[in-house]
């Protein structure tokens, strides 16, 4: 059931964590003309050119001009294909034969069209850019041709032509006579991609059509605690993440957190006097049996601790196995969130402590797995308005239309974000909190996030973050309403 309020926290391992930006990376077209060193992911065909020098600027000039018969610098880069090559030598040489041990190629956003390969061994086909992809690869350490992982891009703008010219292929109503040659968008193809919308041109910004991997991706090694040191002179450099942590023989691939009241639906509106409900899920791969794992959570500021959640047998196994706990909180004790100009907005660090007991390991808490969230109600008012609001008011027999926040109607006051910049792997928090902050400052209390755009990142220190956003939004008393996401 979905709640009002979620947030997606960090991914956590016990094992290791190879951040794969850190590996040398090649970049090349389809015909080896253009073959230049790139920074790995996070980045983007563009962001690589321009690093080398090939191009400038795309915002630049005539480079993103817009209207007809202007010179489209850089068009050359969408016609063609891409692919990224990395060396996995130290990888393959360290983890290759290691009994007891998963591994894992764990990518947090690929735009979009790709082919992937590891080491000479087909891993996946991959076509929307707004999920994650977690492919074992444990049976795959063991080079075929070459030690080398892959990703060959096509091009976003001829895949789409190819879908549209299939035999089955509906047709979507569009004006005559569009090309690309005399019009700044891609015309017709965006509705046939699981990629941002106005990658191929909107009335506000420029057609520029990226690809690449374009958040962080890593390699993930998975294994009981008697073997999760690296033996001395290792040649892989594990560094701290932004992503995925170290912490055990557990890989949290997701972890949930709804807050919201007791009794509480979609369509039954909050008791503002009931209990909180604290809904914590746990997505995760194990590399240990446990009779009886343990989750326990506490709020410091507020001296809270909850009893030990005691689950059924997790078991040692590659796939996904979910844990799921409400932890019930008296409506008195924390302070709520409100937006800025309404109320305070407070915020609690929730900490959540997984241990494990099991023939093989000792009861082992994860530390320093920390969620900042709030405590609120929100909901969209749509009952009809009284006879007496009607008679006394003046007011237009229909349906409401308003927020109420923890309770009380409010005037709802902002505007649309768009995304940040075209490049989504260039973005950084400090663009983001200059944006929130000035939406602060010029009296907005809700911010929508454009439904053309991408869906927008809780923090950077979250697996997959670039950049802050729901965060800055919650630390600043800024509400997001998002039709990609109803609950936000």
């Amino acid at each position: 059931m979905k709640k009002p309020h979620l947030v997606l926290a960090a991914a956590a391992t016990i094992g290791g964590v190879f951040d794969l930006s850190h590996l040398p990376w090649t970049l090349k077209n389809q015909n080896g003309s253009v073959q230049i060193p790139s920074s790995g992911p996070p980045s983007q065909v563009h962001i690589d050119l321009l690093n080398a020098g090939l191009i400038t600027e795309p915002l630049l000039g005539i480079n993103a001009a817009k209207g007809v018969f202007l010179d489209f610098t850089q068009r050359w880069i969408v016609n063609d294909n891409w692919t990224y090559t990395a060396d996995l030598t130290p990888i393959i040489n360290e983890y290759n034969n290691k009994e007891n041990q998963s591994n894992f190629l764990v990518f947090y956003g690929i735009d979009t069209i790709a082919n992937i390969t590891w080491s000479g061994h087909p891993v996946a086909w991959v076509n929307n850019q707004f999920r994650h992809y977690i492919f074992d690869v444990t049976d795959k350490m063991t080079p075929l041709a070459d030690s080398n992982l892959t990703i060959a891009f096509e091009s976003a703008w001829y895949y789409g032509l190819n879908v549209t010219s299939r035999a089955d292929a509906e047709v979507f109503p569009q004006g005559p006579g569009i090309r690309t040659s005399d019009n700044y968008e891609y015309p017709g193809v965006r509705q046939w991609l699981r990629k941002v919308a106005s990658d191929f041109g909107w009335d506000w910004g420029p057609a520029f059509v990226p690809s690449g991997v374009y958040k962080p991706a890593y390699f993930v090694t998975l294994k009981a605690p008697s073997s999760a040191t690296n033996s001395s002179g290792s040649s892989v450099t594990y560094s701290e993440p932004v992503g995925p942590r170290l912490a055990g023989p557990l890989f949290i691939e997701e972890t949930s957190i709804d807050i919201y009241k007791e009794g509480q639906s979609l369509s039954i509106p909050p008791n503002e006097q009931a209990d909180w409900l604290v809904n914590v899920t746990l997505a995760l791969r194990s590399g240990v049996s446990s009779a009886a794992p343990t989750l326990i959570l506490s709020i410091p500021e507020l001296d809270l601790k909850s009893e030990r959640f005691v689950f059924p047998t997790l078991e040692h196994s590659r796939d996904i196995q979910w844990i799921s706990i409400i932890w019930r909180i008296p409506d008195s004790i924390p302070e709520r969130w409100y937006p800025h100009n309404l109320g305070k907005p407070q915020l609690y660090d929730l900490h959540l402590e997984l241990g494990l007991d099991s023939a093989d390991t000792q009861p082992a808490p994860l530390e320093n797995l920390k969620i900042r969230t709030g405590f609120r109600t929100i909901q969209l008012v749509q009952t009809p308005y009284s006879q007496q609001d009607v008679e006394e008011r003046g007011i237009t027999p229909g349906d409401q239309w308003h927020f109420d926040i923890n309770g009380k109607p409010f005037y709802s006051l902002g505007t649309n974000v768009i995304p940040f910049d075209p490049f989504y792997a260039r973005t950084t928090s400090e663009q983001v909190r200059w944006i929130i902050q000035s939406a602060v400052l010029s009296g907005q209390n809700m911010l929508r996030i454009w439904g053309g755009g991408t869906y927008q990142p809780s923090e950077k220190s979250v697996a997959g973050g670039v950049y802050d956003f729901y965060s800055i939004c919650d630390e600043l008393g800024i509400l997001a309403c998002s039709p990609k996401r109803k609950e936000d």
